[in-house]
């Protein structure tokens, strides 16, 4: 064990560099299996990638969803999120946890989403992101997110979501870095649906994203994605079921570091 944590404190600052992140979040077992090009989900899986979308919740929804990145128990993540609609918009409770005994993060955030009429929709989170290094202390801080998503055509979605815009600074001289995504979702009928996006860490080179839904049958939906630099591939289905329950499976593969393997569940109670 002692060998094991010496080496993932050797190794973490490479693991959120090839994240591009200053620190680890999860789109979700439906996302990873899109090579996280999630920017326009419109139903639960929102709350993990782009508030804007929960907006468009017509019931009371929660989801629980966990990855085991690069097949590391030490660098495991889990998290879950519940929404409820009301007439004055929607609200999100969500939270997560990243990492081991060693080295941990927890973020608890609340959510806010609502339409601004037929074909707009914006949302807003405020978390609090803690990180624990035992010996070492705790530290932890606000971090803030916006999105906005707008029906630009009948079956074509534009969506923008921006993480941190303040510079929050994680300790001194070191700030948490603002991230940029930019992206479009084509409902190319009612089967198939296309994601393309563009993340922009302030401090590293621009990640491009795509990702493809094909619903199968009324149960059964079929998932891949792609992503560059470093170059990242996704895999996974989901089975919906009449009932409001939906399961998603998914894998990842990072060309540097090895594969991912995900697990959600998630519920959506029907609209009275």
């Amino acid at each position: 064990m002692k060998k094991i944590t010496t080496l993932l404190f050797l190794f973490l600052p490479t693991f959120l560099l090839f994240a591009q992140n200053g620190y680890n979040t999860t789109t979700g077992a439906r996302g990873l299996s899109m090579a996280e090009a999630s920017i326009g989900y419109k139903n639960i899986d929102a709350a993990f990638s782009n508030q804007a979308g929960l907006a468009n919740l017509t019931a009371f929804a929660a989801s629980v969803t966990g990855e085991r990145r690069f097949a590391l128990n030490e660098l495991s993540t889990l998290a879950a999120a519940a929404a409820y609609p009301t007439i004055a918009g929607t609200f999100a409770f969500h939270v997560q946890y990243y990492g081991f005994q060693d080295y941990n993060e927890q973020k608890v955030g609340l959510a806010y989403a609502r339409k601004l009429g037929e074909r707009f929709s914006a949302g807003a989170q405020i978390s609090y992101l803690r990180t624990n290094i035992p010996f070492y202390g705790n530290s932890g801080l606000p971090v803030a997110e916006i999105g906005i998503q707008a029906a630009v055509a009948k079956n074509i979605l534009v969506s923008t979501h921006l993480v941190s815009p303040f510079r929050s600074e994680i300790t001194e001289g070191e700030n948490l870095p603002t991230i940029l995504r930019i992206g479009m979702t084509w409902t190319a009928s009612e089967k198939v649906a296309l994601t393309a996006q563009v993340d922009k860490d302030i401090d590293f080179d621009a990640r491009v994203r795509a990702g493809l839904d094909y619903m199968v049958s009324e149960i059964i939906h079929l998932r891949v994605g792609v992503a560059s630099n470093p170059t990242q591939l996704g895999v996974g289905f989901g089975l919906e079921m009449k009932n409001g329950l939906a399961l998603d499976f998914a894998s990842g593969y990072n060309q540097l570091l090895g594969f991912t393997p995900g697990v959600g569940v998630k519920y959506e109670l029907s609209e009275k």
